[in-house]
């Protein structure tokens, strides 16, 4: 079940990756500051996705359990403030974008994409300052 987990996590960042370069194709326009600033994003997250794909397939390899209780941990802190501080970047899009002349779609994968980006820092933030424990005083 975790190999399939893996191999799901990287046809989804191969197909994310394909998708985005092929949307730049298509354009046939020279990139924007916007375009960069997205193309940074998107790459981010998918690099970040990446590399738990890789350290996942590295500990199956070793015999070791893909997901230790710390690293659930983790995920399961990040996640729970990625969904809390999305609320207010969503309210910090509608703000910025409510009278703009842009496409729905801007806004949206804009939010989709901070929403990504919102979780990979507080993971990292997680990973390196660990998480307390909630049965202390």
């Amino acid at each position: 079940m975790k190999k399939i987990r893996t191999s799901v996590m990287l046809i989804l960042a191969g197909t994310t990756t394909f998708g985005m370069f092929m949307w730049f194709y298509s354009s046939k326009q020279a990139l924007g500051t916007q375009e960069f600033v997205l193309l940074g994003l998107v790459l981010t997250v998918v690099a970040f996705s990446l590399y738990i794909a890789y350290n996942r397939y590295k500990n199956e390899k070793q015999g070791l359990p893909a997901d230790d209780e710390l690293s659930n941990r983790i995920k399961q802190k990040a996640g729970a403030g990625a969904f809390m501080y999305s609320f207010y970047m969503w309210l910090l899009i509608y703000f910025l974008f409510r009278e703009s002349e842009l496409e729905i779609i801007v806004p949206i994968g804009l939010g989709i994409i901070g929403m990504g980006a919102v979780f990979l820092v507080l993971y990292l933030y997680y990973s390196f300052s660990g998480v307390e424990d909630e049965n202390e005083n």
